[in-house]
C-alpha cells in the first residue's frame, strides 16, 4: 500500500498527470500520463524524492520552466 505521506507529497504534481503504483512488495513506480518516470524502493520513497524526481521528468521532457502556478492557470482555462 502506498503511504499517506508518499500519496501528499505527489499532491502538487498529481494535478500534472503524475501518479504513483504500487509495484510489489518493495518498490513503488511514478508515471506521468500512464507512462514510466522512474522506481522507488518504498523505504526511500519520501515527499522531496519523489517531488525532485516529478520536476526533473518535467524539465526534461517536457521543457517546464518550474512554475507551479502558470500550469494551474493554464490548465484551469481549458
Amino acid at each position: 500500500m502506498i503511504e499517506e505521506g508518499q500519496q501528499q507529497a505527489l499532491q502538487q504534481f498529481a494535478g500534472f498527470g503524475f501518479s504513483l503504483e504500487q509495484e510489489g512488495a518493495v518498490t513503488i513506480e511514478l508515471r506521468h500520463e500512464g507512462e514510466h518516470v522512474c522506481r522507488f524502493m518504498q523505504s526511500a520513497a519520501r515527499p522531496e524524492n519523489i517531488q525532485m524526481e516529478c520536476s526533473r521528468h518535467l524539465v526534461m521532457e517536457h521543457h517546464w520552466d518550474c512554475c507551479l502556478w502558470k500550469a494551474k492557470e493554464t490548465s484551469q482555462k481549458k
